[in-house]
């Protein structure tokens, strides 16, 4: 072998290890944290044909679920717990005006469902910090939150199934601004599910709610005025029994770090137990923790 092909390979295996995909523009590819290929596909034919549909628009499904903002044996306590799960009071994420899409709670659940997509501008990447929030306890305590970047784009397709189909009867988009969201509603079928009658109210007035806390215990799901996304992996959800660490979903293209408030620079306390927000290097990988 000659050493000039020595040298090669020795500086091919001194590489470091690739970092985790970001989500991918393509439409059909499976790697990113989409749903697949095959549900974009179905997905996309039941997008009213009247709207042109966005060239990096993405279908995704993230369990609801809201942090949960405790404190533990005198220690603040960061998890994330599934919507159906009471404690101390009733969870916001599974009562009206949050558990549905804005009007759908008087339409019977077995004729409905909704899609989300988003599309995140080139480059674009989800900013993550923690904050001090009035969570009804004896002191502020740290939650996560983040904010999209100016460009993205958020669709809400709802569908009713009928004796020939699903169908989509009004899509709902919100696109991000100059740091404002615009809400439109780019399309509405002349035939509606029984009991829909509209949003009832502006879409302002529930989204300014995302990621807010209504009383001791879990907050309401999502943050930047936006109900359907979070950053944390699925299997970070507890059902409320057991504490799991909350590991960020990195093939997302995110940016920040949790351990500090982002207006001060200051460290958060010690978390209780495994509740504690922190990256981790892909998916599959085991949780890894940033302490302070």
């Amino acid at each position: 072998m000659r050493w000039t092909t020595v040298a090669i390979f020795a500086f091919l295996i001194a590489l470091p290890l690739a970092v985790p995909a970001q989500p991918s523009a393509a439409p059909d590819v499976d790697d990113g944290p989409w749903l697949p290929s095959a549900e974009q596909k179905a997905l996309r034919k039941l997008w009213p044909k009247s709207v042109p549909f966005p060239a990096q628009l993405r279908f995704y499904k993230i369990a609801p679920a809201g942090q949960h903002l405790v404190i533990l044996n005198g220690l603040d306590y960061r998890g994330v717990h599934a919507a159906d799960y009471d404690f101390p009071s009733v969870n916001p994420n599974r009562i009206f005006p949050w558990q549905h899409s804005g009007g759908m709670h008087a339409v019977d659940a077995n004729i409905w469902r909704n899609a989300t997509a988003v599309a995140l501008p080139p480059g674009g990447e989800v900013e993550y910090w923690l904050e001090l929030t009035d969570a009804g306890a004896v002191r502020p305590l740290p939650r996560l939150t983040w904010a999209f970047p100016d460009g993205t784009l958020f669709a809400d397709m709802l569908l009713h199934t009928t004796a020939d189909g699903e169908r989509c009867f009004e899509l709902r988009t919100r696109e991000k601004v100059q740091g404002a969201w615009e809400a439109t509603r780019a399309y509405t079928s002349t035939t509606l599910p029984d009991g829909y009658t509209g949003p009832g109210k502006s879409c302002t007035s529930c989204h300014d709610h995302a990621g807010s806390t209504q009383g001791y215990g879990t907050a309401v799901r999502g943050a930047d005025q936006t109900f359907s996304w979070a950053p944390w992996r699925p299997d970070s959800i507890s059902d409320g029994h057991d504490r799991v660490p909350v590991v960020l979903d990195e093939r997302w293209p995110l940016k920040g770090y949790s351990g500090v408030y982002a207006a001060s620079g200051q460290a958060a306390p010690e978390a209780a137990g495994p509740g504690e927000f922190a990256p981790a290097p892909s998916f599959d990988a085991p949780p890894r923790f940033r302490r302070r």
